[in-house]
Order: C-alpha cells, then structure tokens, then sequence
C-alpha cells in the first residue's frame, strides 16, 4: 500500500519531470583531436595556379663535391682518375621536370693496371701539366618526393663524359664516351625558397664514338661517380 500511495502521488510530477529532462542542457560532445601536420600535409591538394594547374618549378643549384672516374678500355687495361669537382644543376617544370646537370672536374690522382699486373697510382698535376680537363654532362628529366620535412628529387637521362690529359713527356689520354646516367638529391629547405642538401651522380657510358671511328683502343665503359654538397634555389 506503501508502495501504491507513492506511485500515485507522484504521478501528476511527471510532465514536469520530463519537460525538465528536455530543457536540460546536452552534455559537451568530447573535443576531437586535431590532424597531425603530417596528416594535414597529405591531405592537403597539391598548390595550383590559377588555372587550376601545379605551378611551374624553376630549380638552380651549385655542388661542391668528389668525383670518381673507372675506365675499361679494348685492350683489357683499367685506368681511374678522381678529384674534387664543382657542377651546377638546372631544372624547369611541374610534376616532371627537364633536367641539366654539368660538371667540371679537377683530376689530381690517377691509377693504371696493366694486364695481369698490379695497379700504380700516380699524381696526374704533376705528370699532366698541359691540358687537364673532364666534364660530365646529364641531360633527363627528373621528379620530386615529399619526405615529411625534406624533399628527395631522383632524375636521369642521357650522360656524356669528356677527359682531356695533354702532356709533352707522356702519351695523351683523350675520350668523349656517351650512355645513361642518374641522380639523387636530398634537399632540406631553408625557406620557401632556398634549400641545401647532398647529392649523388652515377653513370655507365658504354659508347666511345671517337675512338670507335678512327680504330685506336676505345673505352668500352667509363663509369664516372661522385657525391656533393649542394645548395639551391627554387622559384
């Protein structure tokens, strides 16, 4: 009876327990938490002009590095060449872009095996005091890669190599070789702008067309390498 009366009595409070219920105010729906930036970053569309396309992507950079030459040639000898080498790169487009790499290279120190022989090094600036030259030349395409905070560009194409050693008490050594060659850069921005990094350039030349038309002993591979410290700017 207890139990009866109470229910009873509290009947006519419901309305207004229910309208109180209603207007009470929801509780806060729990924040979300925001994207990372590296999230943000890959969601975010690719920049666009205008018209609606990626911009166009001007790239000039200056390399100081180390370069590294290996010869095979016809008659079975090996020869090498390295010293330090200042190249210059350029490139121009969207998402792939046309790519020149050239660099002028300083040989200091050579090495020569004969057949069946040991290796001999020895000081080219001293032997060498004529003409000492050696270019490397890429001409390609190449392509850009987020990598959180930094940017990898890989490009490659056509390569060419020059070396030119001229000397009054020595046999001249003279090659223009042709095939394909390749890069990596690395670059970590300064700015929107400016950027530095490392790169490497390698490259198989299999073709000595010179050498090949006058029937003397061609270089049936060069093989140039090299790894620089780069600084850059992009507009």
């Amino acid at each position: 009876q207890i139990g009866v009366r109470c229910r009873a009595m509290s009947a006519p409070y419901r309305p207004l327990l229910l309208a109180g219920a209603l207007l009470a105010p929801w509780p806060a729906a729990a924040d979300e938490p925001a994207p990372s930036s590296s999230t943000a970053a890959a969601d975010a569309p690719a920049a666009t002009d205008a018209d609606g396309e990626i911009p166009r992507d001007h790239r000039y950079v200056l390399a100081l590095g180390y370069g590294v030459t290996r010869f095979h040639l016809q008659s079975g000898h090996r020869m090498g060449m390295a010293g330090p080498q200042i190249g210059v790169d350029y490139s121009v487009g969207r998402t792939y872009r046309f790519s020149l790499h050239g660099a002028f290279i300083f040989p200091l120190q050579g090495r020569q095996r004969e057949l069946g022989g040991t290796s001999e090094t020895f000081n080219l600036a001293s032997m060498y005091q004529g003409s000492r030259m050696a270019y490397d030349v890429t001409v390609g395409v190449e392509r850009t890669f987020p990598m959180g905070e930094l940017r990898l560009v890989a490009g490659g194409g056509a390569h060419l190599t020059m070396l030119s050693l001229t000397s009054k008490e020595y046999s001249p050594v003279e090659l223009i070789n042709l095939g394909l060659g390749g890069f990596v850069r690395i670059e970590a921005p300064l700015s929107d702008h400016l950027f530095v990094g490392g790169q490497l350039n390698a490259a198989l030349d299999l073709f000595d067309p010179v050498h090949r038309l006058d029937g003397s002993n061609p270089a049936v591979a060069v093989a140039p390498m090299s790894a620089s410290f780069v600084v850059g700017a992009r507009r």
